[in-house]
């Protein structure tokens, strides 16, 4: 066990597993995640913290019972994060140069920030019926590389936007509560809000098929590196990889908490992923707690 003095938390490492808390100084605790660690039989191991580092040490030797032959191992996991302009993000883009989140708080705005020091380069109010007024219900983002936004919202419309805020090129409608939503470049993915069903349709908003996902998506986004999507959990800490038609490939637990609002997105930048989540911890008062976007390698 460690003290983080950067957030007065302890990190805990289980004895019998490789998954590693994070807790409040009474206990509480704010989230756990999977390290590269593997418990050994005789239960060591141990955990530090420098920078936005963790270091954790396991005992690599597989026999437990003779001489011990193999070397113990520290690995090393980088948990960076970023606190968001505002108390509620509900939905994560990039354009491959910078990070776009969705504020499902007050007037609803987007904001466009730096990737690593998570500065705000520009902030606009949301889409909806009327125009950039913030009084649409923003649940997630995608980007399309080359300038434009699309916003799906939990009134069931997606908008298709300039990513400077200034103009709707089209918005068409969805038979369910807007979603997460992902674009592949070609097509896009937006999962009903109260259900695992996904329809995919091409920009214009053309039906192309749908599938049952399996999975209540927070945020979601396409990964090109392996061709899948990535969906983040509206109700755990679970992020999950499944193909376009929708099989699940691997599921693993992420750095986030989830709401009780159900908001969260997740992004692809650089290689390294991004996941957000509500970090105040009072749903029924005023916020008081920024956003956080975790960066995970």
């Amino acid at each position: 066990m460690v003290y983080d003095a950067a957030s007065r938390n302890l990190w805990v490492i289980s004895q019998f597993d490789g998954t590693v808390t994070e807790m409040s100084t009474s206990g509480v605790v704010l989230r756990s995640l999977e390290s590269s660690r593997t418990a050994g039989p005789q239960g060591m191991g141990g955990i530090a913290k420098v920078g936005s580092k963790l270091y954790i040490a396991e005992v690599s030797d597989p026999d437990p019972f003779n001489a011990p032959e193999v070397r113990g191992t520290v690995f090393s996991k980088e948990i960076g994060a970023l606190r968001t302009p505002g108390f509620q993000p509900s939905g994560l883009a990039s354009d491959g140069k910078t990070l776009f989140v969705a504020e499902n708080s007050g007037f609803r705005k987007i904001h466009r920030l730096h990737p690593t020091t998570g500065a705000v380069l520009k902030s606009f109010l949301a889409p909806s019926p009327t125009g950039f007024d913030g009084r649409g219900n923003p649940n997630d983002l995608a980007a399309d590389g080359a300038g434009r936004l699309f916003v799906c919202d939990m009134a069931g419309v997606v908008y298709e936007i300039n990513d400077t805020g200034t103009k709707i090129f089209r918005s068409f409608a969805l038979p369910f509560r807007g979603g997460a939503l992902a674009f592949d470049g070609t097509l896009l993915y937006i999962s009903d809000l109260d259900s695992g069903l996904v329809q995919v349709t091409d920009r214009e908003g053309r039906f192309v098929r749908s599938f049952q996902s399996g999975l209540r998506a927070a945020g979601m986004c396409f990964d090109p590196a392996s061709g899948n999507l990535l969906v983040v959990s509206m109700s755990d800490s679970t992020i999950s990889e499944i193909t376009p038609e929708g099989v699940l490939v691997r599921s693993f637990r992420g750095p986030q908490r989830a709401s009780v609002q159900g908001l969260g997105g997740i992004a692809r930048f650089n290689g390294k992923l991004y996941v957000s989540e509500v970090s105040d911890p009072d749903p029924f008062s005023a916020p008081e707690v920024a956003g956080t976007v975790y960066i995970l390698p």
